[in-house]
């Protein structure tokens, strides 16, 4: 139309963002063997913007610890060093478990994940995700349309497998209680409720193509991402070619 011959030209992408999100809620204080779940996302974020790094890509985080700190994504080992120093603040029982006011602070931190992580950004959940609800897909899937998006389940053996029988005093640091599992129906109860969510979260998961990793409390966190990063990027390829 203006009659001059122009050239389009394709640069390949460079120091993309990479975005985790740390849910540092109360619940994230609890573990029965290994390290608390709080510890296990702290070590999978910085081993994940130790990675970032090293391929020449920013890091950036928003992470939860009754309020929400965004770091926007900053490339280099000063990225890395940040987000680290800011995981040793937000990861103090202190501050995690104090009361929160939020309704659900999970999609709360999703609906804020969405400004932090620009477009074509890579989006790492950190998470239990015991507090998904029907929001919770609008908001995922929302996010999903444009960043590639992988959620990490956060699991401790007890929610895999009911204690032995038994009487076991429980707090969740204000109230306390008696958990009673000395006869069969409750323990079966346990695992129904587990499974139930462990299954509800998967589900989600493949409603908004995003890949599950699940990394329990007693893992080896570095060898857990490495096996499970290498089947998210199969998983990805096979719902791109899906779509096409």
């Amino acid at each position: 139309r203006t009659g001059k011959a122009h050239t389009k030209i394709y640069r390949e992408e460079r120091e993309r963002p990479v975005v985790v999100m740390t849910d540092l809620g109360p619940g994230m204080f609890f573990a029965t063997q290994g390290a608390f779940k709080s510890v296990i996302v702290a070590r999978a974020a910085a081993l994940i913007g130790w990675a970032a790094v090293r391929n020449g890509d920013r890091i950036g985080a928003l992470l939860f610890n009754g309020g929400h700190h965004e770091l926007r994504p900053l490339g280099g080992q000063r990225g890395v060093l940040r987000l680290i120093r800011e995981l040793v603040s937000a990861t103090s029982p202190a501050g995690g478990l104090r009361p929160h006011t939020d309704n659900n602070h999970l999609n709360d931190a999703l609906l804020r994940l969405r400004r932090v992580a620009r477009p074509g950004s890579l989006v790492f959940i950190l998470s239990d995700f015991y507090a998904i609800d029907a929001d919770t897909r609008r908001h995922l899937q929302q996010l999903r349309r444009h960043n590639d998006v992988i959620a990490c389940q956060i699991v401790d053996g007890l929610e895999m497998t009911p204690p032995p029988p038994g009487r076991y005093a429980v707090s969740d640091g204000i109230h306390t209680g008696t958990l009673d599992t000395r006869t069969q129906a409750r323990r079966q109860a346990w695992e129904n409720y587990f499974s139930e969510h462990h299954q509800a979260v998967r589900e989600l998961m493949m409603k908004c193509a995003v890949p599950l990793l699940r990394i329990t409390t007693s893992d080896d966190v570095a060898a857990r991402l490495r096996k499970g990063l290498a089947s998210a990027s199969m998983d990805a390829v096979n719902t791109s070619e899906d779509a096409a």
